[in-house]
């Protein structure tokens, strides 16, 4: 390998520099290498022991500032001036968790949809920001499917809400819905899959997967997981309900941080025991319940998790508020 020192590139074109998956890092790297990870679409550099996010700044300054649910809900953002680049975090409202309408298990609410990109923008010109509320734990009679999470948005790119479970006695229910991720489903009696995401085929781009298939055996069923950011939502079974899908990381405030994890999916045995839940996906989903446990757990806050499906005549957990962050 050639060394090149004091070298000055004098021309109007562009220098490429290594590039390639997160698996395809290499091997040994040297100190201040860098290099643009198409897995995590960001440059990094290897500060000798662990490679390291190279966060877009103006004048070694940057700037981040957090939106969510819990504050300014719907605001308008104002460029400043000399800000022509943001890089921005939007995830949807989680959707909640089926409710359970008699001895079923409901499946666990997809996570909100995430996008985490860099954008063009304008010095002075003002830009909506939305962020998406949670799905609701619907009654567990009569209409047990859970809702679906609130759309977030900033500017033209859209995050759209996770989708609610499938839960209760009404077959219409039982696969749950659609959402930037997908509700997963109840105990499956005749083949009814969980929903699918909508987020990675929406004109915003991002990320985002399916609910789990409930189980279709009698009478140990288990929900299926809500879809999350970066998995789908895992299968129930007849010894526990389906994992809540994977969130994904991003290193847009500096640390690495999980959102959009998908619910997990409850579990109605007999006899009952309360260890068969399945589990939030990692990024803020909520935990499906186990009777005699009940109602699924909530998503967390600021996460655009998923709710988890509930348990024997009990409540989904309501799905987690989204969240917008922009550094410049």
């Amino acid at each position: 390998m050639a060394n090149l020192q004091n070298t000055a590139i004098i021309d109007t074109g562009f220098l490429r520099i290594p590039h390639g998956t997160t698996a395809q890092r290499p091997a040994s790297p040297v100190t201040g290498l860098r290099y643009f990870n198409t897995t995590l679409n960001i440059v990094e550099w290897y500060n000798g022991a662990n490679w390291i996010p190279e966060i877009l700044n103006v004048n070694n300054d940057p700037r981040v500032e957090v939106f969510t649910a819990g504050g300014a809900a719907e605001t308008v953002w104002t460029c400043p001036p000399g800000v022509f680049t943001v890089q921005a975090l939007i995830v949807g409202g989680g959707g909640a968790g089926g409710s359970a309408n008699g001895n079923c298990s409901p499946g666990g609410g997809g996570a909100g949809g995430m996008i985490d990109t860099f954008i063009d923008v304008t010095p002075g010109q003002t830009y909506p920001i939305t962020v998406g509320r949670g799905g609701a734990g619907n009654p567990a009679s009569p209409s047990s499917v859970g809702g679906n999470g609130a759309n977030s948005q900033f500017g033209t790119y859209i995050a759209i809400g996770g989708g609610g479970g499938g839960g209760g006695n009404d077959t219409s229910n039982w696969r749950g819905r659609e959402g930037g991720s997908g509700g997963g489903s109840q105990f499956t009696i005749g083949g009814f899959g969980g929903r699918i995401a909508q987020q990675p085929t929406s004109s915003s781009g991002g990320y985002g997967f399916p609910g789990g298939d409930g189980s279709t055996t009698n009478p140990q069923w288990g929900g299926g997981g809500g879809g999350g950011a970066g998995s789908s939502g895992g299968p129930g079974t007849a010894n526990i309900g389906g994992h809540g899908g994977l969130g994904r990381r991003s290193w847009i405030t500096g640390v690495a941080t999980w959102y959009a994890g998908g619910g997990g999916g409850g579990h109605c045995s007999n006899p009952f025991s309360p260890n068969f839940h399945g589990r939030g996906g990692q990024g803020g989903g909520g935990n499906g319940a186990a009777s005699p446990q009940g109602a699924g757990s909530a998503g967390q806050t600021g996460t655009g998790g998923g709710g988890g499906g509930a348990s024997h005549n009990n409540t989904g957990g309501p799905g987690g508020p989204g969240i917008v962050i922009l550094r410049y």
